[in-house]
């Protein structure tokens, strides 16, 4: 997760986070989406939004949805 302590660091994913969220609005390949989501996710456990456990299912998700397309 992200250090607490940095508001420099905070602030660069929360700027992340939010160009991503917008870039999710636009795509429509799946595989693309499936990346956003996943980045997306990252950052909202770096930032603390969403617990371990939430992200662990993420990206158990998106490593078996990018398993398929091998």
């Amino acid at each position: 997760m992200a250090d607490e302590h940095d508001p420099q660091r905070l602030e660069e994913l929360r700027r992340r986070l939010e160009a991503l969220q917008k870039k999710l609005e636009i795509v429509t390949n799946k595989e693309t989406r499936a990346e956003v989501r996943y980045e997306i996710a990252k950052i909202q456990w770096q930032l603390g939004l969403i617990s371990d456990e939430e992200f662990h299912q993420i990206e158990e998700f998106y490593e078996s949805f990018t398993y398929e397309w091998c």
